[in-house]
């Protein structure tokens, strides 16, 4: 076990890692979508799209959900992971099996025959990179952060690179899969390299040893499952619509509506639900680090997801390219999405930190699911931009109703976390309105000028409807707090735990 001293140096090594890592990453991968929307045609991320839906909960269920399983055990012996990493082999052979055999069933659903090549890679891809998945959490039990986020800023280069010139060469849609299994095979070396733990023949097979991480596993991948259900309807029926051209054009569109709130939420997760755990026993630290939080994150990405509905054109003219102008329709509805979404989401940090993570799922598989699923289809009788609308509505009707349930039995009440998003929310609604009614008197092009001049007006606007609601300053100094609170976790763990 490591010292103190030792665990409180790599605690604040790791955590400067991970921030200058994420934000690294955030920057390479913006300026990878950039460059290959103009490269590529709607059409070409379009058949790609169809396969995201496969390769994202196969990778979740053959990777992350190992890691985090081992992650959480308290106690590990050379047994218990020889004997967890055969049970993780068969049945990662078992996910990218059926990720084959999905991927034939959706390209006969979409009528689609490229989308079996990119599944029957990505299944491969899924199986091979599992064998590295406990080096990887073992590294990170031990808090070596730095080398494994050098190792995954490295491989994600290397795969952007790699994508840009299948691009230049005519590679056309197959120089998305060509990113991914450059970057991820990249970072499979990598980390076998770093680690020094090999699986091992264990002679005498016991599964009752492992038990316990078999159970945090299956629970791990219910999670994911349930999360990963409720994303997959409106692409299914778009795709099933609109075919390939049309699905491309919605999911950069979906993609981009939901940039703003994705990247802070997933910086602030890990502190905020490690910071609610240990105060959830005092109601008032509770509610002040909970709505600092929810503050700190809505205030950084409403403002821009509503910015993006009020000036679209010009935000896809100028960074996607002409040929994505179709696209604008999908993604002024579905920044409405993002915009009531991030509510939704933003709650989740209650239930995990509290423990409540089945209470998620139910929610997730009873309400969520069940409502997203019946709004496309609904939607799906007009089409690709009935799918958009009908997504926004449902989401719209869901976010008061999953404040509430996230916020039973917890020390915070609906009142004040609706009163705290209710601020950034109503000021990014508010000048996002102010940009559509100036930008229609000053007339133009959409454009470089005209998104300057749009952003300048927003910004102006954000700030004087903030600061002319009652409680302006105040909150302007609550803001301050939370982001001064939420800073990457470097100072905050508790290393005496």
């Amino acid at each position: 076990a490591l010292q103190p001293a030792e665990l409180r140096r790599r605690t604040i090594v790791s955590g400067l890692a991970v921030l200058i890592a994420r934000t690294s990453q955030a920057i390479v991968s913006l300026g990878a979508a950039i460059v290959l929307a103009r490269l590529l045609m709607p059409d070409d991320f379009g058949v790609f799209a169809m396969v995201v839906p496969l390769g994202i909960i196969a990778t979740g269920l053959s990777g992350r959900c190992f890691q985090t399983a081992l992650l959480q055990c308290t106690t590990l012996t050379e047994d218990d992971l020889n004997t967890f990493f055969r049970f993780a082999v068969r049945m990662n052979l078992f996910i990218a099996a059926s990720m084959l055999v999905a991927g034939v069933a959706l390209s006969r659903f979409f009528g689609e025959p490229r989308v079996i090549g990119v599944a029957a890679m990505w299944a491969a891809l899924v199986f091979l990179l599992s064998l590295t998945t406990f080096q990887e959490a073992l590294l990170k039990r031990r808090l070596l952060f730095p080398r494994i986020t050098l190792v995954q800023l490295l491989a994600l280069v290397l795969g952007v690179a790699a994508a840009v010139t299948a691009a230049r060469q005519g590679a056309g849609y197959w120089s998305l899969p060509i990113q991914l299994l450059v970057t991820e095979v990249t970072r499979a070396v990598g980390i076998f390299v770093l680690s020094d733990w090999r699986p091992r023949w264990v002679a005498h097979y016991a599964p009752n040893d492992v038990i316990e991480l078999r159970r945090a596993w299956r629970a791990l991948g219910g999670l994911n499952l349930a999360g990963w259900l409720n994303e997959q309807p409106d692409l299914l029926a778009v795709g099933r619509v609109g075919g390939a051209t049309v699905l491309g054009y919605y999911d950069m569109a979906r993609r981009w509506s939901w940039y703003p709130f994705e990247e802070p939420f997933l910086s602030l997760s890990d502190l905020a639900v490690s910071s609610l755990s240990k105060v959830q026993s005092d109601a008032a630290r509770f509610t002040r680090v909970a709505t600092r939080a929810v503050l700190a994150t809505l205030t950084v990405s409403m403002p821009a997801i509503a910015f993006a509905a009020a000036d679209t054109a010009s935000l896809v003219k100028v960074l996607l390219g002409d040929q994505w102008l179709p696209a604008i329709p999908y993604m002024r509805l579905l920044c409405v999405v993002a915009l009531f979404g991030s509510l939704a989401r933003v709650t989740q940090w209650i239930h995990l930190s509290r423990g409540n993570a089945a209470r998620l799922v139910r929610w997730s598989l009873f309400a969520q699911t069940p409502t997203v699923a019946v709004a496309a289809l609904i939607g799906y009788r007009w089409g690709a931009l009935g799918v958009a609308t009908a997504m926004a509505i449902a989401t719209s009707v869901l976010a008061l109703p999953a404040v509430a349930y996230a916020v039973r039995g917890s020390p915070i009440t609906f009142r004040v976390i609706i009163g705290v998003a209710a601020r950034p929310l109503v000021t990014s609604v508010s000048a996002a309105l102010i940009v559509a009614i100036v930008g229609a008197k000053l007339g133009g092009s959409p454009g470089a000028s005209h998104l300057a001049l749009t952003s300048i007006v927003f910004g102006t606007a954000f700030a004087a409807v903030w600061l002319a609601l009652p409680g302006g300053v105040d909150s302007a100094r609550s803001l301050m707090s939370a982001f001064r609170e939420f800073r990457p976790p470097v100072a905050r763990i508790d290393t005496t735990a």
